[in-house]
Order: C-alpha cells, then structure tokens, then sequence
C-alpha cells in the first residue's frame, strides 16, 4: 500500500530548510535537528546528515541560504522564497530555479531570463495546459532551450508580480512581459 502524507505537512527537506530558517539563524547540528524530528513525526522515519548536507549545499550555491560563523541563514531572494504568497512555495522555486540566468546574477542582483512569448508552439500544449517557451537573457543573450512552464496567461501574471516582489528584497534586472 503506497504512503501517503498529509498535504499539509512539510517534510522535505529543502522546503522544510527554507520555513524553518524564516524563524531565525540555526547551527548545522540545530537544523539538522528539527528536520530530523520532523520528518520523524510525519515520515516514522528521517533522512540521514548526508541528505541534510546536499540540500544544505544546494540552497548555498543557489543564493537561497548563507552562512556566517556557522550559522546559517536566509539571503534576501530566500527570505522572498519562504515570505512570498505568490503561488506556492514550489512554483516559487521553480521560478527561481527556471529564470535566474546562472552566469549574470549575483546574491544581490538578479538577473531574469525573459520569456519569448512568440516561441510558444500551440502544438505542444498538454492537457494540462502547460507550455514549452523558449527563456533569455536581457544581459548576456544566452537563449535557454524550451522550458516546460504554466499556462502562457499564468507564466505572464505570475512572472510581473514575481519581479514586483524581488525588488523588495533584491535588485532585480528584468522586463515585464
């Protein structure tokens, strides 16, 4: 019998990393900790330091998290990520993860691959209403091979209200769509 977990309760660990960082600065051991409790009371089992450490380096590299004498803490994007009502915080990471172009943006200064709206191709529209778009970058040109995105009516509200946000809390380099 597959498991089942409530809808919810937040127990993977990048998820849980970001929400449990909102509340404040933790040590490694600290965060590890409450994961680990966590996905204890709601799993009846935990992911071993390793997993812990992955996500850890992975939200690190993204920009999402720092650390400053061992501590660990939100950047100003992750502190968007965990505040934000836009969407869900899962369509705000992809957000993040799908336009930050890589090789221009800083911790500071985002830079947003913009969607071309006129390489949507009305033939590869799921049933689900999902699109394939190609992404750029205003700053250095770099063209992102087709993306698999929300409803082009979705991508376009949700893409201007995230950059309205952002720069509440980043300098952010984009153009509404």
């Amino acid at each position: 019998m597959p498991v089942t977990f409530p809808v919810d309760e937040i127990w993977h660990e990048e998820e849980l990393t970001v929400k449990l960082l909102k509340e404040g600065k933790l040590s490694r051991d600290e965060l590890r900790k409450r994961i680990r409790s966590r996905q204890e009371r709601i799993l009846g089992d935990s992911h071993s330091d390793g997993a812990y450490n992955y996500w850890i380096r992975h939200l690190k590299k993204r920009g999402i998290i720092e650390e400053f004498n061992k501590e660990l803490s939100l950047t100003e994007l992750g502190r968007w990520l965990a505040s934000s009502n836009l969407g869900s915080f899962f369509e705000r990471n992809s957000f993040l993860w799908d336009f930050v172009c890589k090789e221009c943006s800083s911790r500071l200064n985002i830079v947003l691959l913009i969607p071309l709206l006129d390489t949507i191709d009305e033939n590869t529209i799921n049933v689900k209403g999902e699109i394939w778009i190609d992404l750029k970058c205003p700053r250095c040109g770099t063209l992102s091979p087709q993306n698999h995105l929300p409803s082009k009516d979705k991508l376009v509200r949700f893409y201007n209200q995230a950059i309205m946000e952002l720069r509440q809390f980043v300098n952010v380099e984009a153009q509404t769509i």
